[in-house]
């Protein structure tokens, strides 16, 4: 059975379960397919459910075992998913500006699940747009108001989902030495085993300032990105959870403000425009400490290594890809060192 057979099919057995009830568009009608498209990992389509109440559009979405695991391995990992993103969305129907895709249907038997799709203009998408060269102030205003809700949101999550265990910066450190380790082994990336030192130099000189800040565990969702973000009305929609995992409060936070970083290694974005963008944020988040901050900077290094080590690794085939690649691995290298340079 070809994937969009397969897909239909799951779609039918939902739409004749009881599961159906929680879309709230009465008694199922008909369904019809809007769209099919292919990633990676997963055959996906939307489809548009009428019932006698109104209508909606939903994901159907079919894993592949592309890694070929054991098939009981790989059944445990998708239902382990959905459970995950329901976690999530019953976390976050307290906050009436900040949601999730909702989940609908597991089916073990097709390896598929079902959201409801919540509709809304992605984050990143918004601010390559709008953001580059001029734009005028009241675009600006738009786009930082966006960027203030999501620090604001995500700094509220994350008090909700405070554990008890304090964070352990030693946890960090292996983690970040992983990365070095791989980097000195791989020549394009041009980092040497005194670059490695130099890094772990940095984190030990300061991680007795930083052991005086306790932080208590919080739920990662791990890629709180820009890409990760639609904007839906006033409402934040954040997806793409796929697991539960704790860890520092400033992991998550240092991700998305790396991103926005990055931005001004292209000249069509000012830094006038992005440093706005990321004040905000910081302001939304309840961030005072500065751009020096220790702490943050543990973390805001961290993301460095894990592009850096992502970059030399692939295989761009263009040569203006290949160009590309090897400014930002420039850029990337400048503000390991200058953060670093400042922490002495």
């Amino acid at each position: 059975m070809n994937a969009s057979a397969v897909l239909q099919q799951t779609l039918e057995k939902f739409v004749h379960s009881p599961a159906f009830g929680d879309v709230g568009i009465g008694e199922f009608r008909r369904f019809e397919k809007i769209r099919l498209f292919e990633r990676p990992y997963s055959v996906q389509a939307i489809y548009r459910l009428v019932g006698t109440e109104g209508a909606r559009n939903v994901y159907v979405k079919l894993f592949k075992n592309w890694r070929k695991k054991p098939e009981s391995q790989f059944k445990q990992e998708i239902e382990t998913e959905f459970h995950t993103i329901q976690f999530w969305y019953d976390q976050l129907k307290e906050f009436p500006d900040m949601t999730t895709f909702r989940p609908l249907f597991y089916d073990r038997d097709s390896d598929c699940i079902i959201t409801e799709e919540t509709p809304g203009k992605n984050l990143a998408i918004l601010i390559q747009q709008n953001a580059r060269f001029f734009p005028k102030t009241s675009i600006v205003n738009t786009l930082a108001n966006y960027l203030f809700k999501a620090g604001r949101l995500l700094y509220h999550f994350q008090q909700k989902t405070r554990q008890d265990a304090l964070y352990d910066y030693q946890t960090l450190i292996e983690d970040v030495d992983i990365r070095l380790k791989q980097l000195v082994t791989i020549p394009a990336a041009g980092f040497t085993e005194s670059d490695r030192q130099q890094v772990l130099q940095f984190y030990q000189r300061h991680l007795t300032e930083a052991q005086k800040r306790a932080f208590p565990e919080v739920i990662l969702h791990r890629d709180f990105g820009l890409g990760n973000l639609l904007v839906s009305g006033d409402a934040i929609v954040v997806h793409d959870f796929n697991r539960l995992e704790k860890g520092h409060p400033y992991f998550d936070f240092t991700r998305l403000y790396h991103q926005l970083e990055m931005l001004l290694y292209k000249p069509i974005y000012r830094p006038k425009v992005i440093r706005r963008l990321q004040d905000a944020y910081f302001r939304g988040y309840g961030f005072s400490e500065g751009r020096q901050d220790v702490v943050f900077n543990f973390f805001f290094l961290r993301h460095f290594f894990t592009h850096l080590l992502g970059l030399v690794r692939s295989s761009e085939s263009s040569i203006l890809s290949r160009l590309y690649s090897s400014w930002v691995k420039h850029r990337h290298q400048q503000y390991i060192r200058r953060i670093i340079q400042q922490g002495r």
